[in-house]
């Protein structure tokens, strides 16, 4: 299926989505270090669509706090609203579904043990992940266990310490699962 949204990458969004593209299944981790306003968001959004429409799956992006989920799910919506490629969306319960039955789900860490008991076939993404602390952290990334999803972890920079900022030192000495 061919998508024109206008969704036109960078060339390290570009990187991180091929990256990404051939990891279904695989249990690798993505992490991506970046300032502000250099498109994240805009990347994952792509990502997120691109794998969805990929194969059936179900994919989730949790971000800190829920107005930057909906402010993401109303993105994707408006984007595909007027297509055939989105089946249905529920704004109360921020899951897009999209025409070959792929979901995918915005969520937020003030959802904290709310969070637990899903399971992410497709990718799981943790936007802004050095701001989430290391116990939701650890609440988060089970749903990936089954399916072996792979996970995106994307932040600016935080601290120098926590889940995140390991994650980002484990890739750089060369953990052959964890791509930076």
């Amino acid at each position: 299926m061919n998508v024109q949204l206008n969704l036109k990458p960078t060339e390290w969004q570009n990187e991180v989505i091929t990256k990404m593209r051939g990891s279904l299944n695989s249990g690798r981790t993505c992490v991506v270090v970046s300032g502000r306003q250099r498109g994240k968001t805009r990347m994952i959004t792509a990502l997120l669509l691109m794998l969805a429409l990929q194969k059936k799956s179900t994919s989730m992006l949790i971000e800190p706090t829920i107005g930057q989920s909906a402010r993401v799910f109303d993105e994707i919506k408006d984007a595909l609203t007027g297509t055939k490629i989105m089946k249905r969306y529920n704004g109360t319960s921020l899951i897009i579904t999209l025409c070959n039955g792929s979901e995918i789900w915005f969520r937020s860490t003030a959802q904290r043990d709310g969070l637990r008991g899903a399971t992410v076939s497709g990718v799981l993404v943790l936007d802004e992940a050095a701001f989430m602390s290391d116990e939701i952290i650890q609440v988060i990334l089970p749903m990936a266990n089954v399916h072996k999803a792979p996970v995106l972890m994307c932040s600016t920079p935080l601290f120098a310490s926590g889940y995140f900022y390991q994650m980002y030192c484990e890739g750089k000495s060369g953990n052959p699962m964890v791509d930076v």
